[in-house]
């Protein structure tokens, strides 16, 4: 016998959970996997796999005429439809709140607002100085602007915002689809805002934004970074109109725009606020 050995080892494996889509700071690892936690754990990551895939939930609070947003939204989960304005309550048990064009805004919409994003969800807000009206004759479309009162400025002045009384333009528009006489129908007009690839920034959003952003009369937005790190937030400006943007002061129809008040080069349409981590 020319040699003759004897050698052990102890062997284990490792198991990392892997969101698609997501950094990798969000793995899960599991080390030091034996035999003996095979039988369990298998099952446990097959009765996982065969789970329902988790939906988001959400409420809309919205006046008459979002009727494509529901069905939209109920694409990717169940959606509730509420009334923010007359009840100021946020249900607690979905995790996205739509409030579009809001109309009431009491420091009791406030302290809903900031309890809903502090127990870690989110708000999508959307609103104007402004509210646009439509009439047609034969040929041409008519549009007046009526103020949307305060209530917009009230929302979002605890965080840290400002919307201007301006009506924004800008020559890159594109057609919309509007109520005009009761009938929708597409018009174009130079506050029928479209953003541009190259006037947006979606980086910050935790998973890749697909799709363009339209705006139907919109105002700019005035972004106070003391106010809003007071409040505990991070402002981003996620989209802008063109270089070719201008502001306007109450338009009153469609055939041939009036006087601007200059050129304002790009305006904030869209920002965005998350909370400051500690």
């Amino acid at each position: 016998m020319i040699d003759d050995a004897e050698s052990q080892a102890e062997i284990w494996s490792s198991l990392v959970f892997a969101h698609q889509g997501r950094p990798s700071r969000d793995d899960i690892l599991i080390q030091g996997i034996e035999n003996a936690h095979l039988p369990h754990l298998g099952a446990l990551v097959a009765a996982h796999l065969r789970a329902q895939r988790p939906q988001a939930s959400f409420a809309l609070s919205a006046p008459p005429g979002f009727d494509e947003l529901p069905r939209y939204l109920s694409q990717h989960g169940p959606v509730l439809e509420v009334d923010v304005d007359q009840y100021a309550s946020i249900p607690q048990d979905v995790d996205v709140l739509f409030w579009l064009e809001p109309s009431i805004v009491t420091a009791r919409h406030i302290g809903e607002l900031r309890r809903f994003l502090a127990s870690g969800r989110t708000v999508v807000l959307a609103g104007s100085p402004y509210h646009m009206r439509y009439t047609a004759t034969d040929t041409v479309v008519h549009f007046h602007a009526e103020s949307s009162g305060n209530a917009w400025e009230h929302l979002l002045e605890p965080f840290g915002l400002r919307p201007l009384p301006d009506l924004v333009m800008d020559r890159n528009n594109a057609r919309a689809p509007v109520l005009v006489d009761g009938q929708r129908r597409e018009v174009e007009a130079p506050f029928h805002l479209r953003n541009l690839p190259a006037f947006r920034d979606f980086r910050p959003f935790r998973s890749p934004a697909r799709g363009g952003l339209s705006f139907i009369a919109p105002g700019p937005l005035q972004i106070d970074p003391q106010r809003v790190a007071s409040a505990g937030y991070e402002a981003h400006v996620a989209a802008t109109t063109t270089e070719r943007a201008w502001v306007r002061h109450m338009p009153t129809e469609s055939d041939g725009p009036a006087p601007a008040a200059g050129p304002v080069g790009g305006t904030t349409a869209r920002a965005r606020l998350c909370q400051s981590l500690p």
